[in-house]
C-alpha cells in the first residue's frame, strides 16, 4: 500500500469511528458501554497513525509526529476520563461537549492531511 492509500484508508477509518460515536450520542445513550468501546478503538487507531509515511513525505515530519502524538494523548486522556459507562450516563451532556472537542480536532487533522499530505504522497508515488 502506498502512502496515499494509507492516508485514505486511515482517514476513512477515523471518520467512521467518529461517526459511530456521533450516531450513538444522537440516538440517546442507551448503550454507554458501546461508546466506551468506540473510544477505546479510536484511541488505538490513533496510536497506529501512519507516521512512517509522514516521515517520508511530510515537509516537517517532526511537527507532524508531535501533532499526532498530542492528538493520540488527548484521545487517550478523554478515554481515561470517560471510561466508565455509568459516568457517561450520569453526564451525557458533559461527555457530548468533550466529545465534540475531540472529534473536531480529529477531523481538522484529517482535513489538513488530505489538503497537504495526500498531494505530496500522490506526487511521490
Amino acid at each position: 500500500m502506498n502512502a496515499c492509500d494509507s492516508y485514505r484508508t486511515h482517514h476513512a477509518t477515523l471518520r467512521a469511528m467518529c461517526a459511530d460515536i456521533e450516531r450513538t450520542l444522537q440516538q440517546g445513550v442507551t448503550a454507554p458501554g458501546m461508546i466506551s468501546w468506540y473510544v477505546s478503538r479510536l484511541s488505538a487507531a490513533l496510536e497506529r497513525y501512519p507516521s512512517v509515511d509522514d516521515a517520508q513525505i511530510n515537509p516537517n515530519p517532526r511537527l507532524c509526529e508531535d501533532g499526532a502524538a498530542a492528538l493520540s494523548a488527548a484521545v487517550t486522556a478523554f478515554g481515561a476520563w470517560w471510561n466508565d459507562p455509568v459516568a457517561i450516563v450520569a453526564d451525557t451532556a458533559g461527555f457530548g461537549t468533550a466529545w465534540t472537542t475531540i472529534c473536531d480536532a480529529i477531523l481538522l487533522r484529517v482535513a489538513r492531511e488530505e489538503r497537504v499530505l495526500e498531494p505530496l504522497a500522490a506526487a511521490a508515488a
